[in-house]
């Protein structure tokens, strides 16, 4: 086998290298743009269909605006038709206080609870529960929770809930 290669000119080998690289845009161009087209067709296609969605949804999010808009005012008119009742039932009722389930004997009814910020958490709780609220302590610097409760703090007093009092503990300071 000859080596025929190795026996052309250089302006032969680039004659052939040149017109081989040209073939090849050729044919890559000619595959490249047979499909943008119909890509570019295709995606403003999908652009116009999600515009025409959007639009659908924001007449949706005005429509329910105007739901939530007329259901807040038709609660605030019960809310105050209420209070308008309550005030005209205490009216009539002469001033006198409405009738309260008693209060069994030996149980006091709950007035504000005391304030336990800075106790340990037992002494809190004792004091919480004398005064007739349950605790519910919470903390956030423990992996598994409150486990030796007089190694805990309180460091902040919630609202009471009925009889119930949140208290964050924190083992390490507040």
């Amino acid at each position: 086998m000859q080596k025929w290669w190795s026996k052309l000119p250089m302006v032969g080998k680039w004659a052939i290298g040149i017109s081989g690289a040209i073939v090849l845009l050729v044919i890559g161009s000619a595959i490249g743009s047979s499909g943008v087209d119909s890509e570019v067709s295709d995606l403003e296609a999908t652009l116009s269909s999600a515009k025409g969605e959007l639009r659908a949804v924001e007449a949706s999010v005005v429509k329910l605006e105007g739901q939530r808009d007329a259901a807040l005012e038709d609660a605030a008119a019960a809310r105050q038709e209420t209070i308008e009742l309550e005030d005209a039932s205490a009216e009539s009722d002469g001033g006198s206080e409405s009738e309260a389930e008693p209060v069994a004997e030996g149980e006091a009814e709950p007035t504000e609870p005391p304030n336990v910020v800075g106790l340990p958490l037992p002494q809190a709780k004792q004091m919480l529960e004398e005064a007739g609220y349950r605790t519910a302590a919470k903390n956030t610097d423990t992996t598994f929770g409150i486990i030796v409760p007089e190694n805990y703090t309180i460091c902040n007093q919630g609202k009471p809930r009925g009889d119930l009092v949140v208290v964050l503990a924190q083992k390490y300071g507040c």
